[in-house]
């Protein structure tokens, strides 16, 4: 495998752990609302994730931009 399919390999595997993450975060949100337990939700927490999800996001796709320059 070439350094750069490798990279690109790594890159996908990291955005596709993003997805899986934000998707994790929409289902407990849709739970809490179908069950009617919106006042019982932790958005703290939910704001502390995507702030999570938001700086990992920015190092892959600074490591993207390093990858593929111009």
């Amino acid at each position: 495998m070439t350094e750069t399919a490798d990279k690109a390999r790594k890159h996908d595997a990291g955005i596709l752990h993003l997805v899986a993450r934000l998707q994790e975060i929409a289902r407990d949100l849709d739970f809490a609302v179908s069950a009617n337990m919106v006042d019982e939700f932790d958005f703290q927490r939910l704001q502390s994730k995507l702030q999570e999800i938001y700086r990992d996001t920015r190092r892959i796709a600074a490591r993207v931009r390093q990858s593929n320059p111009g």
